[in-house]
């Protein structure tokens, strides 16, 4: 009898401890989730796809959803459709539970996965309203009570017509309330959105000067406590230079220059640490001359070090300045460098970089000419959703201007339609 309930006992103490174990490393993935998210919204790519990895190996479904996207995307690493679909597919059982159980995170992934067909899964637009429709349902709850994050969300699916009918509308009804929160991000696209007449919003200058108004207050808030973005930021607004949007208030050059020497002393720091959106913009910083000295060799150092971050940006701004140093000395050296920069960004998934990729095997700058391989790139570029690589490439079509492309003018002239509506030209 004794052994029997030596066995019984060994048997509790066995499963109390897996049990523990299991929580433990469940707790450890999460854990390894939340700061690969950190590293992410920091540019710190490589460092973020390491720990997804990690994570989605022990099983965390939003971190195996998440390493598909950045396989797919290509970031932190190279483009790979075939572990993509293999995470997607992974993911798939643990964010269906987590969906049932009310996860609106999960709800929003598994709708995506349905919608878009990601990981060769196929697409099915019953299943993916479905789920659009219950993240919604519990994201309105939340965005009644005046969560921000819910009601941008809300704001988009209105504009999009995900999970819900497209309402314009409504769309800028949920903007307004996060814009009005202070969320600097919804104001910026209120913005954009009036001046620009995008989604269907009518253009409306006054509304577009007003939501800039308001970002700019905002993050004159954030500068004073000293956010070195925010702070780069308000130098940009006050620059005499050119200025991509609606400019809140006056150039004024003095400010400018205190802002951006603010900024770049802040930038310094945070890029010795690692931090590959500061290195980014410091690289920035060197290359423009704002609030420091003009210094190429020093732009490409810290373009450099954002681009081993995996930093798809940094990669594609190396190819630049390279293009433009070849043109001083050591040309054929950097035009060579450009051109592998390109590639690299190019493989990364990077629709720019697939775009200018295209453009050198066209007219052979770095390469060999290829019109194969020109027209390769811009197909990728134009599958992934680039508009101006669609149009190009419906170009090629109508013209029959490649050898690999017979002239095929209806198709090209049916492209070209597509284009021109999904970018609003008449």
């Amino acid at each position: 009898m004794k052994y029997v309930v030596a066995i019984v006992t060994a048997f509790a103490v066995f499963s109390v401890t897996s049990c523990s174990d299991a929580s433990k490393n469940a707790e450890a993935a999460e854990k390894q989730y939340e700061l690969a998210k950190s590293y992410s919204e920091n540019w710190n790519y490589i460092e973020a796809f390491k720990l997804l990895s990690e994570a989605a190996e022990r099983g965390n479904t939003k971190a195996q959803s998440a390493l598909a996207g950045y396989y797919s995307q290509g970031l932190g690493t190279d483009v790979n459709e075939a572990e993509a679909a293999k995470w997607y597919r992974k993911s798939l059982e643990g964010l269906r539970k987590a969906a049932e159980q009310g996860d609106k995170e999960a709800q929003m992934r598994l709708a995506s996965i349905y919608h878009y067909g990601l990981g060769g899964i196929e697409k099915d637009e019953v299943e993916a309203t479905k789920w659009y429709s219950k993240a919604l349902e519990a994201h309105r709850k939340a965005a009644e009570e005046g969560d921000v994050k819910s009601e941008s969300l809300l704001g988009s699916a209105y504009l999009q017509g995900f999970g819900v009918e497209k309402d314009v509308a409504e769309a800028l009804k949920w903007f307004r309330k996060a814009a009005e929160q202070g969320d600097l991000r919804m104001q910026q696209i209120l913005s954009n959105y009036y001046q620009y007449g995008i989604g269907g919003i009518e253009k409306d200058e006054a509304e577009a000067k007003r939501w800039a108004v308001k970002l700019a207050e905002g993050t004159r808030k954030d500068a004073e406590q000293g956010n070195v973005y925010a702070q780069f930021a308000m130098g940009d607004y006050y620059d005499t230079r050119l200025f991509p949007g609606v400019r809140p208030f006056e150039p004024d050059e003095a400010e400018a220059a205190k802002w951006h020497a603010t900024a770049v002393e802040g930038l310094h720091k945070l890029a010795e640490q690692g931090e590959g959106k500061a290195q980014m913009m410091l690289a920035s910083a060197y290359e423009t001359g704002k609030g420091v000295e003009a210094n190429q060799t020093e732009a490409l150092r810290w373009y450099l070090l954002s681009a081993e971050q995996g930093n798809v940006q940094a990669q594609a701004q190396l190819a630049w300045l390279y293009e433009e140093l070849s043109s001083e000395k050591n040309k054929e050296k950097n035009t060579s460098e450009a051109f592998k920069r390109w590639v690299e960004a190019a493989k990364r998934g990077f629709s720019l970089a697939q775009i200018q990729l295209a453009q050198r095997y066209e007219e052979g700058k770095g390469v060999e000419k290829n019109p194969a391989e020109a027209v390769k790139w811009l197909h990728k570029a134009a599958e992934g959703g680039s508009s101006g690589a669609q149009y190009k490439l419906a170009r090629y079509y109508e013209e029959g201007r490649n050898s690999r492309l017979l002239a095929k003018p209806r198709r090209g002239a049916m492209l070209v339609e597509n284009v021109k509506q999904k970018i609003g030209i008449p």
